[in-house]
């Protein structure tokens, strides 16, 4: 119950706020009934990694590897963490761990894709997402993630390409803005970003990222902040080449020190 609430509201399916609630409390319930148990831990981790308390979160995923060092949930986000306080290439190894200790979990490796896009691997981003897509061709954001890597790579209609062939209706709305954008088809790029805009909640931190790829500064900050309490892909800011415009900005400071992060890398 723990993993399905933190889950739901990572899919933008109910608020976070009140989602994280509910899973501490079944996560800490999990623990009552059998502290022996990692998978609560590894959840009530992530809880507290998106509140942004680091010592905390350590601490608890600390108690889920010492009841199984094998378990793929908090191997994930200690990779995650990792790359959101300290070192990419840490978090890039502690990737490659988790994604050995669980070969056959597709979220994992979906993930372990995203990792290595903001931690500028994208030649190993690419491999993870084309072996997801050989075996299930319409797993959720897989065509999304694809899409992203090319962009950032310059290979625009290959980019355009692979966000419409996602086949979420999410994240497919999260990557037409970028690749219409960046292939001059304006008035589509402005279309795609009002269907972001009209659902917006859960997905702050993506619209941010758009505003930042189409240059505005000012509505980027007004959303990185939104996303800081209101959506967990903010763990993704420091890294993130989509935001690269804004580093120099002090504002970015401002962010990172709403999320207990003192400085850029």
């Amino acid at each position: 119950m723990a993993y399905v609430h933190f889950r739901r509201a990572s899919n933008g399916y109910q608020p976070s706020g009140a989602a994280y609630v509910i899973s501490e409390q079944e996560a800490r319930h999990a623990i009552e009934l059998d502290p022996s148990l990692a998978d609560p831990y590894a959840t009530l981790a992530t809880i507290q990694m998106l509140r942004f308390e680091w010592k905390n979160a350590a601490e608890t995923r600390a108690q889920a590897l010492q009841g199984d060092s094998g378990n793929s949930n908090a191997l994930l986000n200690r990779a995650i963490q990792t790359l959101t306080t300290g070192s990419s290439a840490d978090a890039v190894a502690q990737m490659h761990e988790a994604l050995d200790r669980d070969p056959l979990n597709l979220l994992l490796r979906r993930y372990g894709a995203r990792l290595f896009f903001y931690a500028g691997r994208l030649d190993e981003a690419e491999q993870l997402l084309r072996q997801i897509l050989a075996v299930n061709p319409n797993f959720s954001a897989a065509h999304y993630e694809l899409g992203r890597v090319l962009l950032i790579r310059g290979n625009i209609s290959a980019a355009v390409i692979e966000f419409e062939k996602e086949s979420n209706s999410t994240w497919r709305s999260f990557g037409l803005p970028l690749g219409y954008h960046s292939a001059h088809r304006n008035a589509d790029a402005e279309a795609a970003l009002r269907t972001m805009l009209a659902n917006s909640a859960g997905s702050e931190f993506q619209i941010a990222e758009t505003y930042a790829w189409f240059g505005d500064a000012d509505r980027a900050f007004e959303w990185l902040n939104k996303a800081v309490t209101g959506d967990p892909g903010i763990l993704w800011c420091r890294h993130d080449p989509l935001l690269s415009g804004l580093t120099g900005d002090p504002r970015y400071q401002a962010i990172l020190k709403r999320i207990n992060l003192a400085t850029a890398p």
